[in-house]
């Protein structure tokens, strides 16, 4: 496990795709044009295109990680009561930008800077080897990815915010997807599927 140096690593929508369906089985499912879709307006609304050491979906680097690593400044939302926890991390390394109520308990925005713990990210050479990652972590939440195959956007929300994947409030990442979403579509409108149905 080393830590590398944060670099961006742009990629555009049409080298998303192509690496999407030249790779899809690593999922163990074949891909449908609604899932690929969904897939990319994720990964574009983790990393706008510029992800950092091709981490495409910003996937933490976890303690199970055996690969390489970066560290970048991040924001995370978290409930109130649990600043003090997340301070002790890294003393110094937490700013609070934004207090606000959500189900009438007390959370927090904060910004996170290097070397907390929590800004400590998977980093992959390429962009095959970001996809590959991406592909794993969908297989070791299959609500996740069943929830692709649905082809719905709310779907997939839910399943990513059951599964943790991010700590904004679900209305935000959901705005966030639709978003994504027309703009993949836009972008795919003219494409060749092939036999992707």
């Amino acid at each position: 496990m080393t830590q590398v140096p944060d670099k961006r690593t742009p990629v555009t929508i049409l080298e998303l795709w192509n690496a999407v369906l030249l790779d899809y089985e690593l999922t163990g499912r074949s891909p449908t044009r609604r899932a690929v879709k969904l897939l990319l307006a994720q990964i574009l609304g983790e990393s706008a295109g510029k992800p950092h050491c091709y981490n495409l979906t910003n996937i933490k680097r976890g303690k199970s990680w055996t690969g390489d690593w970066c560290m970048f400044k991040c924001g995370e939302e978290i409930r109130a009561s649990t600043l003090k926890a997340i301070e002790a991390l890294g003393p110094g390394l937490v700013s609070v930008a934004a207090e606000y109520v959500k189900d009438k308990v007390p959370w927090l925005s904060i910004k996170i800077k290097p070397p907390h713990p929590w800004s400590h990210f998977r980093a992959y050479p390429d962009l095959r080897a970001g996809l590959a990652g991406k592909f794993s972590y969908l297989k070791s939440h299959p609500a996740v990815l069943e929830a692709l195959h649905t082809g719905d956007l709310e779907v997939v929300n839910e399943a990513l915010a059951k599964a943790g994947f991010y700590t904004a409030a679900k209305g935000t990442y959901l705005r966030m997807l639709r978003s994504r979403m027309r703009e993949v579509e836009r972008a795919t409108k003219y494409l060749d599927w092939g036999d992707v149905i």
